[in-house]
């Protein structure tokens, strides 16, 4: 399903000779040629275990401020190995850019919006404007998350950033809302 609608957006935007799936796609060959390869790298047991609540007042978290949770979907970015995007079960959309660093940082993005039940995350090969109009490029800052999990919370619609950092839900999209929906 993702492959037709990602299809539909580029035959709609006259760029359907651009096919991302394929090797000699400028795009991939650039992620393939800048990706770090792991040589030697012993595996190191991580969790599971509660993470300290970094942000303080106003938050709840598990007394004495410390949680846990579960990532449903992955996003590294197509060409900047330091960039991720985490979809979360119940936690939202979260992104580092120091991914290769021995304690990455990340920033929540997504903490306002009415669900924070992520169900996938992918990047566009096509950038695209805030009005879904095609920026011409293909720089990976236009990302696309579905909502909803059925263990978490409904769907709500689709969430999409422009410029990889700020995310909104993109219209049309709430009528998948409070079907119990996965998207």
């Amino acid at each position: 399903m993702e492959r037709l609608e990602e299809r539909w957006l580029l035959d709609s935007q006259g760029l359907g000779q651009f096919d991302p799936l394929v090797a000699e796609e400028p795009l991939l060959v650039s992620a393939a040629q800048t990706a770090p390869t792991a040589v030697n790298v012993a595996w190191q047991f991580e969790g599971p275990a509660p993470l300290e609540n970094v942000f303080g007042g106003g938050h709840f978290n598990l007394d004495p401020n410390f949680g846990s949770g579960a990532i449903e979907a992955l996003a590294p970015h197509p060409t900047n190995s330091n960039i991720i995007y985490a979809g979360t079960v119940n936690g939202g959309i979260w992104r580092t850019s120091d991914a290769q660093q021995i304690n990455p940082q990340w920033t929540p993005l997504t903490d306002f919006h009415q669900s924070l039940s992520i169900s996938a995350i992918a990047f566009s090969p096509i950038d695209v404007n805030d009005d879904g109009t095609t920026k011409g490029t293909s720089t990976g800052t236009t990302v696309y998350a579905g909502t909803g999990n059925f263990s978490s919370g409904d769907a709500i619609g689709v969430l999409r950033s422009t410029d990889g950092t700020q995310f909104a839900l993109m219209p049309g999209s709430e009528v998948f809302s409070n079907n119990k929906l996965k998207i």
